[in-house]
Parts: structure tokens; C-alpha cells; sequence
């Protein structure tokens, strides 16, 4: 998944703070997410579905975690400078 040889596309976010990159991979696709501030950042997930990824089986591949949602639950939190590097569990 994280590969360096594996081609990279930029994912339009509706905060300039927030680089998104969406990874094709022969298992599954790779969402990273990285905030470039010193501040805390939410990032809205309704597109992802659009995208073919279903955001309810996401991990991030570093930590193997859940990534932090708000409390409704349609959008991730991402800490000042933090990363996200996205992948369907299991």
C-alpha cells in the first residue's frame, strides 16, 4: 500500500489546510489525509463513499486505530501536523 512506486492522486478537501492523496492498490485504496497547521482540523467523509471507500472499515495503516470522528460521526479529526494514512480493515 504505501509503496513508493504506487502512483498518487490528489483528493480535493474543502480545507486548504488538509493535503488529501488517494492510492490505488491491488488489495484496496489508501487514504492520506495530513494536516499542515498547527491547529486541530475536521475533515468531512461524505465524499469518500462517491470514491468506492467505505469509511466505517477505515484504519490508519500506522497506528492500526480508527481514525478520531466528531460526534455525528461524518467527519475525522486530524491533530495539529497529524497524518492519516487510511486502509479497509480486516
Amino acid at each position: 500500500h504505501l509503496h513508493a512506486g504506487t502512483p498518487s492522486d490528489a483528493v480535493n478537501t474543502s480545507d486548504p489546510a488538509v493535503l488529501a492523496v488517494r492510492r490505488e492498490h491491488p488489495i484496496a485504496p489508501v487514504i492520506g489525509l495530513f494536516n499542515v497547521t498547527e491547529s486541530p482540523r475536521v475533515v468531512p467523509v461524505g465524499g469518500a463513499h462517491s470514491r468506492g471507500v467505505s469509511m466505517d472499515r477505515m484504519v490508519d495503516a500506522l497506528s492500526g486505530q480508527a481514525p478520531e470522528r466528531d460526534q455525528a460521526g461524518t467527519a475525522l479529526r486530524l491533530p495539529p501536523y497529524g497524518a492519516l494514512w487510511l486502509v479497509e480493515s480486516g
